[in-house]
């Protein structure tokens, strides 16, 4: 009987730290995306230095929880989201415009997908 007792409790809780994550990383990835959407609104205004500081926040909310990141998603999906950001910052620095729409909406996509594959359905279960 203790054996199933405890079973059950270790269950519930691996099955705790699943609904934990993906609720978790859902939030991340909605402010990460507010701020990119400003930085977006922004860069198609001109105003790169407003957009420069919305794409810097969309990376720092990103960055703080890099190592939690290494946990619950794969490392690839990780380095792709830097990557993105790392070309999004170098356009938003030479104000280039349509490169920095084009990235910013490839990063959002990115970043969506991520979001999106968080929720259980039978694609990402099976």
């Amino acid at each position: 009987m203790r054996h199933i007792l405890l079973s059950c409790v270790i269950l519930l809780l691996a099955l705790s730290f699943c609904l934990f994550s993906m609720l978790h990383i859902r939030e991340i990835c909605k402010q990460t995306l507010s701020a990119l959407t400003s930085a977006q609104e922004q860069a198609q205004i001109y105003d790169f230095e407003a957009c420069r500081a919305s794409m810097q926040q969309a990376l720092r909310i990103w960055r703080q929880y890099e190592r939690y990141f290494g946990l619950t998603l794969t490392h690839s999906e990780i380095d792709d989201i830097l990557e993105r950001f790392a070309a999004l910052s170098q356009y938003a620095v030479l104000e280039d415009r349509d490169d920095f729409l084009a990235g910013c909406a490839e990063l959002r996509f990115s970043i969506e997908h991520i979001r999106q594959m968080e929720l259980p359905s039978i694609e990402n279960i099976l």
